[in-house]
């Protein structure tokens, strides 16, 4: 294929990635993704972007887990009214 011409041109190869890698801040082995994964960047916050006219005595941060919070809790009782309504 054009593909295989082109890698073996350019001295590509078909490299498999490790599910798991050494975590140097934690000195043990974790997953590349998913649930506890092995994170450079942990101790690095979010950056968000606040509009200018945005109430500067609002935290952002804390704006947000609070909508986090609503959203997860209407879901659930969205989860439950369907329940109630199968029965």
């Amino acid at each position: 294929t054009r593909w295989k011409q082109f890698a073996k041109e350019k001295g590509i190869s078909k490299k498999k990635k490790d599910r798991m890698v050494f975590d140097e801040k934690a000195n043990d082995w974790k997953p590349r993704w998913g649930y506890n994964k092995a994170s450079k960047d942990d101790d690095l916050p979010p950056i968000l972007e606040v509009a200018p006219n945005a109430d500067p005595s609002v935290d952002p941060f804390e704006k947000k887990t609070n909508e986090k919070k609503e959203r997860l809790q209407k879901q659930k009782n969205r989860e439950k009214r369907n329940e109630e309504e199968a029965h």
